[in-house]
């Protein structure tokens, strides 16, 4: 009877590991994410392929507020979405910063603001993000996610 019991509860323990198993491997198989779609997916689709391509244009050397290469990357960023025809708006406003080891106590920073019009009568969806970098690195791993 005793040998019985020890069986059973072997059994018992396998199907429970097993079934954990299975629960946790249908878990991961869900969190995959989808596949990147190509440039030459639909202009209506997100295409990470037409992202890097605008990522490695800007991405190349550090542009840290109030340098030469920040006002490059603000010109381009106001270009491309020009030639997209959006009226994007440019807003000054000048911040400061009291964290240790920033190179700024003060600066001027530029906010560059474009409205897409919805094709629902829905609530509107805001998207933020900056576009500066430390003054050691292209920026490329921030806002921007770029191996190189």
């Amino acid at each position: 009877m005793q040998d019985q019991r020890t069986i059973s509860a072997g059994w018992t323990a396998l199907l429970t590991a097993g079934f954990v198993a299975a629960v946790c491997l249908w878990g991961l198989a869900q969190v995959v994410p989808p596949p990147s779609l190509p440039a030459t997916a639909p202009a209506a689709e997100f295409s990470a392929e037409r992202a890097l391509r605008h990522l490695r244009a800007f991405a190349r050397e550090p542009h840290p507020v109030g340098s030469p290469a920040h006002d490059q990357v603000r010109d381009y960023i106001l270009q491309q979405l020009s030639a997209l025809g959006v009226q994007p708006e440019v807003q000054a406003a000048t911040v400061v910063s009291s964290r240790w080891g920033s190179p700024y106590a003060a600066a001027t920073v530029y906010n560059i603001m474009a409205r897409l019009p919805g094709t629902a009568n829905t609530r509107a969806v805001m998207l933020s993000g900056h576009y500066d970098s430390v003054s050691a690195g292209p920026g490329a791993s921030d806002d921007g996610d770029l191996p190189l």
